[in-house]
């Protein structure tokens, strides 16, 4: 008989409780080890999730910042605009209709029949417009020069409603009525 074979057949008893709590410590690791890889995978999950939603979220703060500085360039940008276009109260933008309107009517040699202003939303914090409605009479192409004329001029001006009609004759002038409108910054509430 060998060493060992000496050994275990003197020592049965501490050598089968030996490999008996071998066995169940092989066992008890098995199945902990099964266990723990699935919580290992559920939280390697989670952190997959939660880098997926930080990237997310990274995204959207250099979107909203890039948002804000492109807000902010548009406000620049707006109120150059409104410093260097719209009239800055309320008499020039009267002046601007109804003088300047005027004024472009002559140049494009129409006729200036009639022509009515009016505020219009004043429900604005910030802009009023001013509207005027104007007749003029006169040929097409002196018609088309002073819509050009309105529309390329240094102030701020939009063409509203536009309608144009000519009588049975085709020597008769054409007849222009539109509305024009334009903006002022609101000051005092007024």
């Amino acid at each position: 008989m060998t060493g060992w074979r000496r050994i275990a057949a003197d020592k049965r008893v501490v050598v089968t409780t030996l490999g008996l709590a071998l066995l169940v410590n092989v066992m008890l690791s098995a199945v902990l080890a099964y266990y723990l890889r699935d919580a290992v995978a559920t939280a390697e999950a989670h952190a997959a999730t939660a880098a997926r939603e930080r990237a997310e979220a990274d995204r959207v703060v250099r979107e909203t910042t890039a948002t804000a500085v492109a807000l902010e360039e548009a406000d620049r940008s707006l109120a150059g605009m409104r410093q260097s276009r719209l009239p800055a109260d309320k008499a020039a933008a009267r002046r601007l209709l109804y003088l300047g309107l005027a004024e472009l009517a002559d140049e494009a040699n129409l006729l200036l029949s009639r022509r009515t202003l009016a505020e219009v939303d004043k429900e604005s914090t910030t802009l009023r417009r001013l509207e005027m409605s104007v007749a003029l009479e006169g040929s097409y192409r002196d018609v088309r020069a002073f819509i050009r004329r309105v529309e390329t001029d240094r102030g701020f001006v939009v063409i509203g409603d536009l309608a144009m009609a000519r009588a049975d004759d085709p020597e008769a002038p054409i007849e222009l009525t539109l509305k024009a409108s334009t903006f002022y910054p609101v000051t005092d509430g007024r």
